[in-house]
């Protein structure tokens, strides 16, 4: 995600959420990421951070949960 968003953008998609487009009449739509209003752009800022630092994906070594 931090690939393809800047800071300020990936801020305001967190914040207030950005449409998409969808079908092929290529309608907007709301998008399927919830928003976080009640987040501050320091705490977003902060996740944006952590996610540059720590990209998603699979852990090396790490087989899950165990029951």
């Amino acid at each position: 995600f931090t690939t393809k968003k800047t800071l300020p953008e990936f801020i305001w998609k967190v914040r207030h959420g950005a449409p998409g487009v969808m079908g092929s009449l290529q309608l907007q739509y709301r998008g399927r990421m919830p928003v976080f209003d009640y987040l501050s752009d320091d705490e977003v800022a902060s996740t944006y951070l952590y996610l540059m630092n720590y990209p998603p994906g699979r852990m090396a070594g790490w087989k899950g949960a165990r029951y």
